[in-house]
């Protein structure tokens, strides 16, 4: 795992980038892909990550698909009641989605799942507005 922070418009964001993660299955575990030619599915351990206002719990998942690897994420965020309006983005490949949540109340987000996209790992961002 490689951890980098980056600055972006004043504020700290942090970049996990991971091999192997994705959502709906057990933590650590292995898994039926679900889908007729996927191969099995593994999973990481939830992780979280904390800047200044701002947390996200993530988990990635790893699977083949058709002879090519595929990964999906899911993650819940949190404000942490400073008004910052946490953001986390995913990368997976070419594809890329960003989530917002702005609940200053302490209660995380729903849970954002990617959906599977080829690439090897998926690289996760938590930053603040």
């Amino acid at each position: 795992m490689s951890v980098r922070t980056w600055a972006v418009a004043g504020a700290a964001a942090l970049a996990l980038t991971v091999g192997a993660a994705a959502p709906g299955m057990a933590a650590g575990g292995t898994q039926g892909g679900g889908t007729a030619g996927a191969g099995a599915t593994t999973c990481s351990n939830w992780r979280t990550v904390k800047i200044i206002g701002a947390t996200m719990k993530y988990m990635e998942c790893r699977r083949t698909y058709g002879g090519r690897v595929q990964s999906s994420t899911a993650l819940y965020l949190w404000d942490r009641g400073y008004g910052e309006d946490p953001y986390g983005t995913v990368k997976i490949g070419r594809w890329e989605a960003t989530w917002t949540w702005n609940e200053a109340q302490g209660a995380h987000s729903p849970k954002y799942i990617s959906g599977w996209h080829y690439g090897r790992d998926a690289k996760v961002y938590l930053d603040t507005h």
